[in-house]
Parts: C-alpha cells; sequence; structure tokens
C-alpha cells in the first residue's frame, strides 16, 4: 500500500489516498477537488470508495465533483454523521458555517448544496473487507458524536481524522463535542494501540501512538 497526502483547503485538511494497485480509497477529500482528481491521475489509479472520519464541511467539500467523475464510487460514514450529507445535510452544513467561518459561507455555500448521500454506514468495532486491505471501524466520539477512526492493522497505521492530533486533541466546541468523551476515546481505543503505530491525523504533521503517550491533554489531571 501507498499513501499520498495533500493538505487542501483554507484549513489545510489532510486529504489521504490509500492506493492498492490500481485502486484507491480516499480519506476526508475536503477541499480542491481538481487537485485530488489530478493526485488520483498522476498515481494511475480510480477511488472505489471514500472513508469520511467525520462531516464537518472541511472534509467534505470535495465530494460532488468525486462522485460526478467517477461512478459507483461509495462512500463510509457512522450513521451519526449521515444527517450531515445529502440535500438537507447542506443545510445543516451551511448553519454551522455561518455560525464558525461566516466569512466563507458564499464560497462553500455551493458545494455544500450538492453533497451526494452516503452509500455506506459503519460502525464500532466493524471490519470492512471489501478492498485489498482489512479496515477496522473505531468510534471515537468527542470531536463529533459520529467521528470515528479507520485502523489497519497490517499497515500499522492509524487515520485519525480531527480526534486525535500530533501533541493535542481535536476541538469540542462544536455541535455534539465533548472534552470528557473525546479524552476517553483517545485513552480507549487508540492508546491501546501499538505504539509504532503511524498515525496520520486530519490536520497537521503524523505522528506515533508512542509519542502521543506523552500528549498533556490526555494525562489524568485534564479530567
Amino acid at each position: 500500500m501507498r499513501v499520498s497526502s495533500l493538505a487542501v483547503g483554507p484549513y489545510r485538511t489532510n486529504c489521504h489516498v490509500l492506493v492498492f494497485d490500481q485502486t484507491a480509497i480516499i480519506i476526508d477529500p475536503g477541499f480542491e477537488s481538481d487537485r485530488i482528481i489530478q493526485t488520483l491521475a498522476a498515481l494511475g489509479v480510480r477511488p472505489a470508495a471514500v472513508f469520511l472520519t467525520h462531516t464537518h464541511w472541511d472534509h467534505v467539500m470535495a465530494l460532488p465533483k468525486l462522485v460526478s467523475s467517477f461512478e459507483n464510487i461509495r462512500i463510509f460514514v457512522h450513521p451519526k454523521e449521515a444527517c450531515m450529507l445529502g440535500k438537507s445535510g447542506g443545510k445543516n452544513q451551511l448553519q454551522m458555517v455561518k455560525a464558525f467561518d461566516p466569512y466563507n459561507v458564499k464560497l462553500f455555500e455551493p458545494y455544500l448544496y450538492n453533497l451526494p448521500e452516503p452509500t455506506d454506514v459503519v460502525s464500532d468495532g466493524q471490519v470492512i473487507d471489501d478492498f485489498a486491505i482489512l479496515i477496522k471501524i473505531l468510534h471515537t466520539p468527542g470531536h463529533t458524536s459520529g467521528s470515528v477512526c479507520y485502523y489497519m492493522e497490517t499497515e500499522h497505521l492509524l487515520l485519525s481524522g480531527d480526534t486525535l492530533f500530533a501533541g493535542t486533541i481535536g476541538r469540542t466546541d462544536v455541535p455534539g463535542g465533548s472534552m470528557s468523551s473525546i479524552v476517553s476515546s483517545i485513552r480507549e481505543k487508540l492508546l491501546v494501540l501499538p505504539h509504532d503505530t503511524k498515525v496520520l491525523c486530519g490536520h497537521g504533521p503524523s505522528t506515533t501512538i508512542g509519542r502521543e503517550l506523552q500528549n498533556p491533554w490526555l494525562q489524568p489531571e485534564v479530567l
């Protein structure tokens, strides 16, 4: 497996492309759909699926172009996040943008009103074996109620979205956010993984589980 990561859009959201032979899986296509498609072309692959760690607008706005450009692409998401996709989800997203980034409402609005519906919902502990690698779903509420991480044991790889970052954790001052939940999720489901597990985050640099054992936000005094 090869991994190509792009920091896209005004928030530098990490979009990760996992490549297996002639097929790819995309994690969190936030912005810059043309750039993502150009990357796929340069890699010589077609995307079979998009896996969303959560559905905040900065992780999904390239979806409309990807769906229109590639037939039968599947979209995986936790059921608690599904309400933020599709036409009704676009309206929900727009309300969040108005609250958290009002200056970009007009720029983001056309994309949000064209968000596709998910094709697949995932559950905690589920192992997806539809592709060239086993992908385990870890439900990690805290940043949002339906946040998930994707763990690939054979690759020693975790896609953490906005749950865990290098030296810090995801924000919890958004709808569905919870400081106690995110800390519990990370401690109970992520820090128990092998220390050499590489963590590809939703923003910023990668890290490892071993390094994050010293993450100051995850020490006992936080709670």
